[in-house]
């Protein structure tokens, strides 16, 4: 904020308040402590430079003259000694004006030279506060896109462990299904070798039967006695396939499974090239801020799973 002149009517009302006190002579120090006084907490006094600009033009314009008392002297005597004194104050004065004049001249110099650095150093002042304000936006931005960077590492490094643990349910699930399919073709060759066995004691008592039907009914009690045989190994084997259609449906549950896991790697690898680009935006807003010469903050540590290798090639 600028600040506000002083004008030389504040000035010249406070050195005659100050000469009427008994201050013949007020400084500049003296002007500045009554200003401020009379502005209260908060109200301007003004640069040095100016007040004493504005007293020495009180001093040369409206300060008072000195009343002085005229000693009783012979009017011959007091003449003589006037002209005198006039005389030599006209040599002196004229002396001590050109002198004046020399140090007045300086002392403009001087006051131009401070008015003009005081307004320097203001507007140097409204610069480094807009440059504050802008480092401070751009320290805003930065911290916010510092968070967003964190926030998508939590949600990659959290996709990347879901989709670890999916790819080792999908691997246990495939070991599951490869041994139920063993179990399955175990059972599946065990049936057949037993089919096969009750089609050949089957067979043969049928041509036992044939070969022996004069033997009556000894022979056809034989023969009721394997068909019941035979009866009780097709409702084995029937049991049997009823078990294999239930290890089926686990394995088409597993293959489902096995399809959810890699849509959850998909995802995770949509996360990483996301991350990805937020890394480069990051190393662009970096480079700005170093080409505009600006304080840049240390690159943050990098989180878990910022570099996570790909899921396994399912088989």
């Amino acid at each position: 904020m600028a600040r506000i002149a002083v004008t030389f009517e504040q000035v010249a009302a406070v050195a005659n308040a100050l000469y009427t006190q008994g201050i013949k002579d007020p400084g500049t120090k003296a002007i500045r402590e009554e200003l401020a006084k009379r502005a209260g907490p908060g109200g301007t006094t003004g640069s040095p430079n100016t007040i004493q600009g504005h007293l020495n033009r009180w001093r040369a314009e409206n300060r008072p003259m000195d009343a002085a008392e005229v000693p009783q002297l012979p009017a011959q005597l007091a003449a003589d000694i006037s002209r005198a004194l006039n005389a030599a104050a006209s040599v002196a004065r004229e002396r001590v004006e050109e002198r004046l004049a020399r140090v007045q001249a300086e002392f403009d110099d001087l006051v131009a030279v401070g008015e003009g650095s005081e307004a320097r150093i203001e507007e140097l002042v409204r610069e480094l506060a807009a440059r504050t304000s802008e480092r401070d936006s751009m320290t805003g931005q930065l911290a916010e896109r510092t968070a967003e960077v964190a926030e998508l590492k939590t949600a990659l490094t959290t996709a990347t462990d879901k989709a670890a643990t999916l790819e080792r349910e999908l691997h246990a699930a495939q070991a599951e299904a490869q041994a139920a399919n063993g179990r399955v073709d175990e059972i599946r060759q065990a049936t057949e070798r037993q089919l096969t066995k009750m089609q050949a004691e089957l067979d043969h008592a049928r041509a036992a039967q044939a070969d022996a039907q004069h033997r009556g009914t000894e022979a056809e009690k034989h023969v009721v006695a394997a068909e019941a045989h035979l009866d009780g190994e097709r409702a084995a084997k029937a049991a049997l396939e009823a078990q294999v259609a239930e290890l089926q449906g686990a394995v088409k549950r597993l293959e489902g499974e096995a399809a959810r896991a890699a849509g959850a790697e998909a995802s995770a690898a949509g996360l990483r090239e996301q991350m990805v680009l937020l890394n480069d935006t990051i190393v662009i807003l970096r480079g700005l801020l170093q080409a505009a010469g600006k304080d840049v903050p240390p690159t943050p540590p990098a989180a878990p799973g910022d570099a996570a290798p790909p899921l396994a090639k399912r088989k």
